[in-house]
């Protein structure tokens, strides 16, 4: 292997082992688990705001040339981005636009409730630890590919029509 491989790998290391000395010691696999939730939480908050967008957007599709109307998603994605709504606010902006059912608005909810326990682990160290089974794991692995398949399936598939309410 070469310099950079071997240094990646260190790297790598030391930063999975970096709890091995703390008091409230997150397991690898509660660690790989929380990696999981995250990228899950942000891939689903990236397709909620692709979606804010075309719906913010719609009417204007009919009227405006393709490269403005491009631009202007861009700067309303940079609005969505800038005014600092969370996920949460987000999930209720769409369900007071009734933009999406209450079925995907849950499993949002539930991605976002897993996030919020396992970023903070000092904070939840004791619901942590209670997640540390085989079967915790595979349930929430299972929620959360369920989640972002229909979620993803949800906001790709459903007519324009139905977008903008």
């Amino acid at each position: 292997m070469n310099n950079i491989t071997e240094e990646i790998k260190e790297l790598k290391y030391r930063l999975d082992h970096f709890d091995d000395t703390n008091p409230k010691y997150i397991s690898p696999r509660i660690a790989q688990l929380t990696h999981r939730i995250i990228v899950t939480h942000a891939r689903i908050e990236s397709a909620i705001n692709f979606f804010m967008v075309l719906s913010l957007t719609e009417g204007l599709f009919k009227y405006l040339p393709y490269d403005i109307n491009v631009t202007f998603g861009a700067l309303i994605l940079l609005f969505i981005q800038e005014c600092k709504m969370d996920f949460g606010e987000k999930i209720e902006y769409l369900i007071r636009n009734k933009s999406i059912p209450d079925k995907i608005a849950q499993k949002a909810r539930g991605v976002n409730t897993l996030r919020n326990k396992f970023a903070h682990p000092d904070k939840n160290y004791n619901v942590l630890k209670a997640y540390d089974s085989d079967i915790m794991v595979k349930n929430i692995l299972k929620q959360l590919f369920n989640a972002r398949k229909e979620i993803e399936r949800y906001f790709s598939n459903e007519p324009k029509e139905k977008i903008i309410r």
